[in-house]
């Protein structure tokens, strides 16, 4: 009973309050809701234009279409290299975030029905890029190589 009495007088000090003070209402109603429009609207934190090296061992048109998904999409751009040497030293030199290898048997892995293999590395400087959520993003065509995206956005393969 002792703090229900003292919580009502509290409550009737804070209303006196505000009504001697209106500005009390900008700070504890009106300040918030322009912070969440700020927040919802101005702020993204999605990665955008990542660098990524592409090693396509596979030079079939099939391991070249998910090549034109990934250069179509704006969260990701594409570097091509063509051997796996040259990509990590682009990933271990920071020119890069990451590196996809689309391995020589790419396209036989989907002719035979099966699953194919691609190999990510990622930089683990950033954690964003590092976990692989950019790759959740990529261009539609992309999801059939790589797998539909998960529920939480990320790609599986």
């Amino acid at each position: 009973m002792y703090r229900l009495r003292r919580l009502l007088a509290l409550m009737k000090k804070e209303t006196l309050q505000v009504q001697r003070d209106p500005s009390c209402i900008l700070i504890a109603f009106v300040l918030p809701v322009i912070l969440l429009f700020i927040f919802g609207y101005g702020l993204s934190l999605d990665a955008k234009h990542v660098k990524v090296a592409v090693v396509i061992e596979d030079h079939s048109p099939t391991a070249l279409s998910l090549w034109d998904s990934l250069d179509k999409t704006q969260y990701v751009d594409p570097i091509r290299f063509d051997r796996r040497h040259d990509a990590q030293d682009a990933v271990v030199n920071s020119r890069v975030r990451g590196m996809l290898v689309i391995r020589e048997d790419f396209s036989q892995q989907i002719l035979s029905g099966g699953n194919p293999s691609i190999q990510l590395i990622t930089d683990g400087v950033e954690t964003n890029t590092a976990t692989g959520d950019d790759f959740g993003k990529l261009h539609p065509r992309s999801h059939r190589y790589l797998g539909e995206p998960s529920e939480a956005g990320h790609g599986s393969g």
